[in-house]
């Protein structure tokens, strides 16, 4: 899908994201992206690249649609400066289409 599309953003897009959850998340805010992205950006040393995972998941859980998941992805590939490439989020949303 990848290679059709030629962005992460448009694929995420693409992916029906149907999850079962016991509690619905709240929704994505601003200030609460802005929180996830710094705190992302300060994680450091023993087991930061799976709280990185874990706070990427949540945020994609949290997108209520196709489009909020297609900006959030799009977002996460570009800013770099909070450790989040595109080899960080292949994973997590694989994980959070197939859930």
């Amino acid at each position: 899908l990848y290679n059709q599309l030629g962005d992460l953003g448009d694929v995420a897009e693409a992916c029906p994201m149907q999850q079962v959850m016991f509690r619905t998340p709240q929704p994505l805010t601003i200030p609460g992206l802005i929180t996830t992205l710094s705190s992302m950006g300060g994680e450091q040393g023993s087991g930061a690249q799976k709280r990185r995972h874990g706070a990427v998941m949540g945020m994609l859980r949290a997108c209520r649609d196709s489009t909020e998941t297609k900006y959030l992805v799009r977002t996460l590939v570009q800013n770099l400066r909070v450790g989040a490439n595109w080899r960080s989020i292949v994973g997590p949303l694989a994980r959070a289409a197939t859930l």
